[in-house]
């Protein structure tokens, strides 16, 4: 990788990260800077299996991607693209980006949360959106995404609410990866996430 490339993909690591910080009594616990940097160094490991995606690309939507939860109101993803637009004009360094890899940075962004009915096919088929959204999928998964569930302030108040994000989170029919990286490494929770069926079914108790 290219000096200049790493530059931009650490200045918007670093701009992303002291927003986040900046701002965190707005945003939940789960989405705080931590998660950032477990998507972002998640996107690393699965750009390992995609040598033809820019990797530009897919790490600075990671560090960008949740940007907009230091706005209390609105959609996170549409206050995201907007401030990682704005990022991408203002900062010397990140002006060194083409207009496509802006472009497409701003509408992976945009869409990371979107359904896949909602992403133009164009999108969806790019391995930069694939990577992107797995691995925040992947960062759900597992004993991190257990951890997030149990410490999110939205569910603290019942058991039974955290079981229900748990499980709406974490079935094992809910596990799509669309990147062949993003497969292999967070195919390791795969038969992880089926031990918790037996929680699922203790719900009635609480």
């Amino acid at each position: 990788m290219e000096e200049n490339q790493k530059k931009i993909i650490q200045k918007a690591l670093d701009i992303s990260l002291n927003e986040l910080g900046k701002y965190e009594n707005n945003i939940n616990f789960a989405h705080r800077e931590n998660h950032t940097k477990r998507v972002f160094n998640l996107c690393k490991e699965i750009l390992k299996y995609h040598e033809k995606a820019d990797s530009v690309v897919v790490l600075v939507s990671a560090a960008f991607h949740d940007i907009g939860r230091i706005r209390k109101e609105g959609k996170h993803e549409l206050w995201s693209a907007e401030i990682t637009q704005e990022k991408l004009e203002e900062d010397e360094i990140l002006r060194l980006l083409s207009g496509d890899q802006k472009k497409l940075i701003v509408e992976i962004v945009k869409n990371h949360t979107a359904k896949d009915s909602e992403v133009k096919l164009e999108l969806k088929e790019k391995d930069e959106f694939k990577i992107l959204v797995d691995a925040d999928r992947i960062d759900s998964f597992g004993p991190i995404g257990i951890i997030r569930s149990s410490l999110d302030e939205r569910f603290q108040k019942s058991a039974k609410d955290q079981l229900k994000h748990i499980n709406d989170k974490h079935s094992p029919n809910d596990y799509k990866l669309n990147s062949r990286g993003g497969q292999i490494v967070g195919g390791k929770y795969k038969d992880y996430l089926h031990t918790f069926e037996r929680i699922y079914k203790e719900q009635e108790s609480i």
